[in-house]
């Protein structure tokens, strides 16, 4: 068994993931996003992930999600045949002992159950329950175990499955970049007397598209504008409403570009269901742990929010303090609080700038990877 050296302090983080890059899937942004904010909190990173199918330069990845090539890409093909996964996670740590990581970073549990075995610290990264098995042999063979997850509840769940300790359980929320109050917006102003809700992010099922098809034919005073989605999504979503005047489909479009569009609109809808599919399973439901991205970009943005009221979402949106909060499912009440926004500026203009006072202080990428730092300098000073 190859045993390495633990050092005092983190200077080398080897972060793990299957991401595929460049691609639409969410979690890809939330590893460049770490990996770049990370390397700002002065260690040096490396990232694994999957490239794409054709190959992408890498300094095109880096430009897709705006991000500076600080840190280091290591991209591995996903394997053939059978046992990929352990055959990834074996290149990617045969990777990271060339590379003299101190401390192994992953969204893959088994991957920190490989490298706590072959003598690193490993900190797992949890968006939704894994495998109990898997996380209970993590905790097991950790000398000091660490899992990060993005909700208070979620936090409650792994508890529960896992019966463990629950200090080396802690919540990091998901986060984003700041948005510069000059970032020109993508789009022309909307005319006079008229208001302009966007989403932003994919439209699975649950996600809320259902809400804002049923808001829009209700607000003829509003365009609706979605940004996201793959072309098989809209064009379910196409067949199904027909051609309404009044809302704009815009796909998929780079990271890069996001900003612009936050920069456009008036007010952000963030509709999830009780029930929120992923792009991996319609089956399989996070709407209870979720810790959207674009919660965190509209607070950047500066933009008033309407939201659902569900729990998670509550740990980090206030009714009447950076959104307005409704039942999930209740479009009169949808339709009642974009109404609320369109005639009250002073109610649009104090929400929006409570969520990004609150996401400054709180919620930047750079300010998650700080806090995780410490923690993981803290835990890792421990061992020794």
């Amino acid at each position: 068994m190859i045993v390495l050296e633990l050092a005092c302090h983190m200077n080398r983080l080897f972060y793990i993931s299957h991401s595929q890059l460049p691609s639409v899937a969410a979690n890809s942004v939330h590893v460049m996003k770490m990996a770049q904010a990370f390397e700002r909190t002065g260690i040096e990173v490396t990232l694994v992930a999957m490239p794409a199918d054709p190959p992408v330069a890498q300094k095109a990845i880096y430009a897709h999600y705006a991000v500076s090539p600080s840190f280091d890409l290591s991209l591995i093909r996903w394997p053939k045949g059978r046992a990929r996964m352990i055959r990834y996670i074996l290149s990617a740590l045969w990777r990271a002992r060339r590379k003299g990581a101190d401390v192994i970073y992953t969204r893959l549990p088994r991957a920190a159950n490989f490298a706590e075995f072959f003598g690193w610290r490993a900190v797992v990264e949890l968006h939704q329950p894994e495998s109990i098995r898997t996380m209970r042999a993590y905790l097991r063979i950790a000398r000091r175990p660490l899992i990060v997850v993005i909700t208070e509840a979620l936090r409650q769940q792994v508890i529960a499955d896992l019966d463990c300790d629950p200090n080396c359980v802690i919540v990091a929320p998901d986060g984003a970049d700041p948005i510069l109050v000059d970032t020109p917006p993508a789009l022309p102003p909307v005319a006079p007397g008229r208001i302009r809700a966007g989403f932003l992010g994919h439209l699975y099922q649950g996600k809320g598209m259902e809400v804002i098809a049923a808001m829009a034919p209700r607000c003829p005073w509003a365009d609706f504008e979605i940004v996201g989605g793959t072309k098989a999504d809209i064009a379910h979503w196409k067949a199904k409403i027909g051609n309404l005047p009044n809302l704009c489909f815009r796909g998929y479009v780079p990271h890069s570009q996001t900003a612009g569009y936050l920069r456009s609109f008036d007010v952000a809808l963030l509709p999830n269901q009780n029930f929120v599919g992923t792009a991996e399973s319609k089956t399989h439901n996070i709407s209870q742990w979720t810790s959207p991205l674009k919660a965190f970009e509209y607070m950047a943005a500066g933009l008033p929010i309407v939201a659902s009221d569900q729990p998670n979402l509550r740990e980090v949106l206030h009714h009447d303090v950076n959104a307005l909060l409704c039942e999930p499912d209740n479009v009169d009440a949808w339709c009642r609080a974009l109404s609320q926004l369109r005639e009250d500026t002073d109610l649009r203009t104090r929400l929006g700038q409570t969520g990004r006072q609150l996401f400054i202080e709180r919620y930047s990428w750079e300010a998650r990877a700080r806090r995780l730092s410490d923690l993981i300098h803290s835990y890792q000073s421990k061992l020794n």
